[in-house]
């Protein structure tokens, strides 16, 4: 394997549904994601990009901060493994590669299936050696895959992307991104939307609001505690902003599941 891939996060998880399920995934795919269908099919339809459909074999690639929304059919099952990383050495590479799919093998087939057993063994040792079968797994998968047209130009804003993701409770200024990636303003914003899919206060938005539904599952915060946590003006100001980005209020959203 070509690519830097030093993990700062590794999670394994295995979704079984019947029949049809529709999800959005409005704030953006918070990680990069390896999914193998093991049963049914699925279309992806991203906010910019071509519709992948994936049926039962298929690998299905999902860059870091994909926009997009999902509906999957059964017969009568739906059943999936996805593995989700974020990239510490390169974080950039989270982004490097369109969505798209690639027809599974059995060695892939097996190498996820193993991660998932291990994981969810939930003891430490076979935990690092799902690690391993995670790097057999991407070795030679990155150079089958399929760029984005402009990924040469990711490298470009690596530091922005790891500034904001380091401080998204700060405020954020342009000035400074332009700074640290020495881009102007102009070149800023064109990469971030060519490769992020979204302006850089908006990213930190998306950040911010990821974060706000991981302390709602914990049902410890208020609204008030989550909005002075993350940084917005006022609890309003959050609510307002929650409801763009995730379609529910944050009092729902603490009442149910919702993916983002």
């Amino acid at each position: 394997m070509k690519e830097k891939c030093l993990l700062s996060l590794f999670n394994v998880e295995k979704r079984e549904y019947k029949m049809q399920r529709h999800h959005e995934c409005n704030s953006g795919y918070p990680f990069m994601g390896i999914g193998f269908m093991l049963a049914g099919s699925a279309v992806f339809t991203p906010v910019t990009g071509n519709t992948v459909s994936v049926r039962e074999g298929d690998l299905i690639f999902i860059p870091k901060g994909t926009v997009y929304y999902s509906d999957w059919a059964g017969h009568p099952d739906i059943a999936f493994i996805t593995v989700s990383v974020d990239f510490s050495a390169e974080p950039s590479l989270a982004y490097k590669y369109k969505l798209q799919k690639k027809q599974g093998t059995k060695e892939q087939f097996d190498l996820i299936s193993s991660c998932y057993d291990l994981v969810s063994s939930e003891d430490p040792e076979n935990y690092h050696r799902a690690l391993g079968y995670f790097y057999s797994l991407v070795d030679g998968l990155f150079d089958g895959l399929e760029p984005k047209t402009v990924t040469s130009s990711m490298n470009a804003i690596s530091p922005a992307l790891q500034h904001i993701e380091s401080h998204y409770n700060d405020e954020i200024k342009i000035d400074t991104l332009c700074e640290l990636c020495h881009l102007s303003p102009s070149a800023l914003y064109t990469y971030f939307n060519a490769l992020v899919g979204y302006p850089p206060i908006e990213y930190r938005n998306r950040l911010r609001i990821r974060k706000a539904v991981e302390m709602l599952s914990t049902n410890e915060y208020s609204i008030q505690e989550i909005s002075d946590e993350l940084s917005f003006s006022s609890p309003s100001y959050f609510r307002r902003v929650f409801k763009k980005y995730t379609g529910h209020t944050p009092k729902r959203m603490s009442q149910h599941t919702f993916s983002i």
